[in-house]
């Protein structure tokens, strides 16, 4: 979500932020979750492209990570852990996101925003605003276009495809935020055009905004909701199939002011073969917002 846009929220946001700690405490506890929180790890760094952080790739131990910023930036780095908990993040590489034409992506061209990494090692990147979805060979090379659907063209600027998805054959799903009791769900493998194959259905006030496969190979849809009392985060598991997503089953719901605005979403396996399901919040360049890393450890 770029920080210039969706002015509204932020500041809604703002004049409740002060009371979102009393807020954890005052509403009724969602009802039995399936993931349970292991640690929340506060990243700051002074660099003036820190933040934003809106996609999220690990790998499969967890230990190594990409993420891309809604100000067209590509970073790399490590997750250092002990005792099941986070103890680092360090960068390992820091590179704004090139075009088509090989050039910085600049201006309303830099909003990304979904981000996942195909069986291969290309790099997938959805933006916002001139909707598109680009693949890259390496986080320095030139963006390659995969495919285009006209559909996206009747997407608002600031609403379109924040969770971006790809499972271990190499298909792409990507899901936009907008919508009222439905998204649309694209699908793209390669050699193929974009096709719109089914439906994502919305419940409540909640939109996606990530998505990861997890080593189970179910879907897990990141979906957040803004409420007079702070952010909330919501994750959906899904079966995929040739029809749809079936066999919805919500893992988690957070309360309101819980966790910052959670966009980036990631799972992997330990070394005792447990799930576990890192997300990563767009601070959106306020001061008043943080970058927050959270560790969840889904339950059997």
């Amino acid at each position: 979500m770029r920080h210039s846009s969706k002015a509204a929220l932020i500041a809604a946001f703002c004049l409740v932020s002060a009371i979102a700690v009393w807020s954890a405490h005052s509403f009724v506890t969602p009802g039995p979750a399936k993931a349970h929180l292991l640690n929340r790890y506060i990243w700051s760094l002074p660099d003036p492209w820190f933040g934003g952080f809106s996609g999220f790739e690990l790998s499969h131990d967890g230990k190594s990570f990409h993420a891309v910023t809604d100000r067209g930036r590509i970073v790399t780095g490590q997750i250092t852990r002990s005792d099941g908990r986070i103890r680092d993040i360090s960068v390992t590489s820091t590179n704004p996101l090139k075009n088509d034409a090989g050039g910085d992506v600049t201006g309303n061209l830099n909003d990304s925003e979904g981000l996942a990494l195909l069986p291969n090692g290309r790099i997938v990147v959805s933006f916002e605003f001139v909707q598109r979805i680009w693949l890259y060979d390496s986080p320095l090379d030139k963006a390659h276009w995969a495919s285009y659907s006209k559909a996206w063209r009747a997407f608002a600027t600031n609403i379109g495809f924040e969770a971006l998805a790809v499972d271990d054959t190499g298909t792409v799903f990507a899901i936009p935020e907008g919508g009222r009791k439905t998204a649309p769900v694209f699908r793209w493998r390669h050699g193929e055009k974009w096709q719109q194959p089914f439906l994502y259905t919305l419940r409540g006030s909640f939109r996606p905004v990530g998505a990861d496969f997890g080593p189970d190979g179910k879907l897990y849809v990141l979906e957040r909701a803004v409420s007079p009392f702070g952010f909330r985060s919501r994750i959906r598991q899904f079966d995929v199939t040739r029809t749809g997503f079936e066999n919805d089953a919500v893992v988690f719901t957070s309360l309101p002011g819980k966790h910052d605005n959670l966009e980036g979403i990631a799972l992997w396996q330990d070394d005792q073969d447990r799930i576990r399901i890192t997300m990563i919040s767009d601070d959106n360049f306020r001061v008043f917002q943080r970058t927050e890393v959270v560790d969840y450890m889904l339950q059997e």
